[in-house]
């Protein structure tokens, strides 16, 4: 009956948590290798502490304070796929230079999200019917699944193999949140999967009578 506002810990992911991580980052690039990305994690517990949890009031429970833990059922659901991936599949990172590459080939929101989205029903039938580790991941998307446009990138196309398909997801879900973060006010960005041809100005009859 104690328990207030004042001691709960409120947060979102795309607004608290990832400008946080990025602005713990630190970029180097390496000829040959490509842009490596180093974590200061000494300093994210440090800002974590400060904005989240300086001045709580610490809960103690007992018989008779009973809180249930809440979960997303996303990240529940996307950890079980990459770990039922995993073992179907033995997974390996790509180098930072063709991560790079794939980076700069996808320079849209809705490209990013496109790409995602057909990697997540790749991985959806993976993690169920395996396959081998180095067969080209295009190429089971494409003939097998029979996904148009299946990947966006031209050198995701010509070097992931079904063992980099992890590593492949982080990639994209990191971009997202990037872009999420770097075009939060755009309006154009909020129909995330939409292509450009569907874009359309209003004339100026309608955006008169608006």
């Amino acid at each position: 009956m104690a328990v207030t506002s004042a001691h709960l810990i409120s947060y979102t992911h795309e607004h608290d948590l990832i400008p946080l991580v990025l602005a713990n980052c630190h970029y180097s690039f390496e000829m040959g290798v490509g842009t490596k990305i180093e974590y200061d994690f000494a300093g994210m517990e440090r800002q974590l502490i400060d904005r989240l949890l300086y001045s709580k009031s610490m809960i103690e429970f007992g018989r008779f304070l009973e809180i249930d833990q809440m979960i997303y059922r996303t990240e529940v659901t996307n950890q079980s796929v990459l770990m039922k991936l995993s073992e179907k599949i033995p997974q390996q990172n790509l180098n930072g230079a063709v991560r790079t590459q794939i980076c700069e080939e996808l320079r849209r929101l809705p490209d990013v999200c496109r790409s995602l989205d057909n990697l997540d029903i790749a991985i959806s039938f993976l993690k169920t019917t395996g396959g081998h580790p180095t067969a080209q991941l295009i190429t089971f998307m494409v003939e097998t699944l029979q996904i148009e446009d299946a990947m966006l990138s031209q050198k995701a196309r010509q070097c992931c193999e079904l063992q980099h398909t992890r590593a492949l997801w982080l990639l994209l879900s990191f971009q997202k949140s990037k872009f999420l973060i770097d075009y939060r006010q755009s309006t154009e960005e909020v129909f995330e999967t939409l292509q450009l041809d569907m874009y359309n100005d209003l004339d100026a009859q309608l955006e008169a009578g608006s």
